[in-house]
């Protein structure tokens, strides 16, 4: 029958052709579609072109709202930084000095004192001024060697360096002391009372006064 004739071969290629040679819009979305290409045509990939993806198709970053609040232990603190108005290196000068104050602060400034024995050790004026020092604690018989007591603690002891100056700012000499740390004493177990005997003028001269009335000898 001429109404049931079917369609010819050649038409079933003809999209394909159509999409080889069109390079418009509008085969965008043919070009897209990998089903409409036939999978046994060798040249047919080659022929798409894949459009670039404009600038504005690219999506923004998208940024957290959530709400940033304080830290709790800052609160009582002031962390907004300000801007100084009136800085003290624009009002502060050492011009109206004289030159020997300035020669002595610049003398001073030059030297530093050392914070442990480390550092002090370096240094042969220091380990003069150290071995001068524990001549002079063991000629006044400032310790006596014994045996700990059972369950006391011993108290440490540390150095403390100073650099003594001239008023024309040269070093007059290294001074090194030997002190206890008795801030690391507990109490009421490395001690119980503590006093300081301290005399007022006004007792002293109550005393030279009965003293001088009764006739006593003043030691």
């Amino acid at each position: 029958m001429p109404s049931s004739k079917s369609p010819s071969p050649r038409n079933t290629h003809s999209p394909v052709a159509s999409l080889e040679l069109s390079h418009g819009p509008s085969s965008s979305s043919r070009q897209d579609s990998p089903s409409s290409l036939p999978q046994d045509s060798p040249s047919a990939p080659d022929a798409v072109e894949h459009p670039s993806i404009p600038q504005t198709a690219v999506e923004a970053l998208r940024r957290s709202d959530r709400v940033r609040a304080r830290p709790k232990h800052l609160e009582a603190y002031d962390t907004t930084v300000h801007t100084v108005q009136y800085p003290l290196s624009a009002h502060v000068s050492y011009s109206r000095l004289t030159p020997s104050y300035r020669s002595f602060l610049a003398a001073v400034t030059s030297h530093d004192e050392p914070r442990s024995f480390s550092e002090a050790v370096r240094h042969p004026q220091l380990r003069e001024a150290m071995i001068k020092e524990i001549a002079a604690l063991v000629a006044n018989g400032t310790w006596s060697l014994i045996q700990a007591p059972a369950g006391k603690r011993i108290i440490d002891c540390k150095w403390v360096f100073k650099i003594k100056y001239r008023p024309d700012g040269s070093i007059e000499r290294y001074k090194a002391r030997l002190v206890a740390k008795g801030y690391t004493q507990v109490e009421g177990i490395d001690y119980h009372d503590t006093f300081a005997p301290v005399a007022k003028l006004v007792t002293v001269r109550c005393l030279l006064a009965v003293a001088a009335h009764h006739g006593w000898f003043v030691h």
